[in-house]
């Protein structure tokens, strides 16, 4: 799909094809690892010890994924991949951009400490969703007001 079109789905195209692979990773599973030796330093493991860590190492993905595929030039070394076109194009609607990491991180975030939830970590559905919805808004919010500071910059 064209990154001409309009809508918000264009977005999703664009954000798969500029996403900063590996940054994005090394990134989440540093930030993450990081939260966990931290957590665990206490010795006794429980399940919140797991999805704390987990979820800042998914927001930190999403977020500096985000940041980092907006923040690119076309053509640098070790740019981001993709097109030019693709590249204007999230700068030109970081919003619609954004919004498919901030959907990225409430998903998986959802998911994660659902599955944990199995191993005894005490939330409810609800305020799992919350959790999510929570880290995926404060995504959305940065990563789009970081886009339009680069916007405005170039």
């Amino acid at each position: 799909m064209s990154p001409r079109a309009r809508g918000p789905w264009p977005g999703a195209a664009v954000a798969f094809k500029i996403w900063p692979w590996k940054a994005a990773t090394v990134t989440g599973l540093l930030v993450g690892g990081a939260w966990f030796a931290l957590a665990a330093s206490g010795g006794d493991i429980k399940a919140i010890t797991i999805a704390s860590p987990a979820s800042l190492g998914l927001v930190a993905f999403f977020l500096i994924g985000a940041m980092t595929a907006l923040a690119a030039k076309p053509g640098m070394a070790g740019s981001v991949p993709g097109t030019a076109d693709e590249q204007a194009w999230a700068r030109r609607h970081p919003w619609a951009f954004a919004l498919w990491p901030a959907l990225g991180t409430a998903v998986t975030v959802f998911i994660v400490r659902r599955t944990l939830a199995l191993w005894n970590l005490e939330e409810s559905v609800l305020s799992t969703a919350f959790d999510g919805l929570g880290r995926g808004a404060a995504v959305l919010v940065c990563a789009a007001l970081f886009g339009m500071a680069v916007a405005r910059r170039s």
